[in-house]
């Protein structure tokens, strides 16, 4: 549905809900990574998976995970030029440059974890097949090797330190940015957009529902969904 809302609706054809609409897409991907097969293991007495169908998952998991995680540093630096620099904000933030900054978040995902899958393949693998997890991971499957790989585990250190600690440090860097120049408007209407950044802060750090977090509490995206839906019932009747 969000994605719909901001495909249909022009109004919401600014980098922030761009930004919006891949993080969903990649929600929605990411999950689809691993919940669908998780759901048959579970109603399933056979739980196994080919070796082709694990690396598979391994890819997929940690490619759209790194690609969210890559989004989030890219819409915490969106809404710093929008609160510190509103008046360049149009200049800075184009939609070329958001649809440059989705794109390297996809490549980048989709390089990064193409070390690890090779190397976790390539080791010896001669004891149990039984990966102890739900789905496939690096860490569970690398614990059926029979050897150690240094190549691998410095790949498995780059790949986390790129996906997981230097966007996070963005994000934080960015909002601490914000939260500095929040502080300093002194006014009436300074305080009220005070709290209402504040309160964009509060729910950028609830990770667990993020597209959802990012667009329902919008006012102009729940006026647009009503008016999407409006328009998918007339369009019917």
């Amino acid at each position: 549905m969000i994605i719909l809302t901001i495909t249909l609706e022009s109004q919401l054809h600014s980098p922030m809900y761009l930004f919006l609409c891949v993080l969903s897409i990649t929600e929605l991907f990411y999950i689809s990574s691993t919940v669908p097969r998780m759901l048959r293991d579970f109603l399933h007495v056979d739980k196994t998976i080919s070796f082709a169908g694990c690396a598979a998952q391994l890819y997929f998991f940690s490619f759209l995970g790194a690609v969210e995680c890559f989004i989030l540093a890219f819409m915490a630096y969106d809404r710093y030029v929008a609160i510190c620099h509103p008046l360049h904000y149009m200049t800075i933030m184009t939609k070329a440059k958001c649809t440059q900054f989705s794109i390297a978040s996809w490549l980048g995902g989709m390089t990064l974890p193409m070390t690890n899958i090779v190397l976790v393949f390539q080791l010896p693998y001669c004891d149990s097949n039984i990966v102890d997890h739900f789905f496939c991971d690096i860490l569970p499957v690398m614990k059926l090797a029979c050897a150690r790989s240094f190549g691998l585990e410095m790949s498995i250190a780059v790949y986390s330190f790129l996906v997981l600690p230097f966007p996070f440090l963005l994000i934080i860097v960015s909002y601490i940015r914000i939260l500095i120049a929040v502080f300093q408007i002194h006014s009436a209407a300074g305080r009220s957009k005070r709290a209402k950044a504040l309160s964009l802060l509060y729910l950028v750090f609830v990770p667990m529902l993020n597209p959802l977090i990012y667009s329902m509490r919008n006012v102009e995206v729940k006026k647009a969904m009503k008016r999407v839906f409006k328009r998918l019932v007339h369009t019917q009747n």
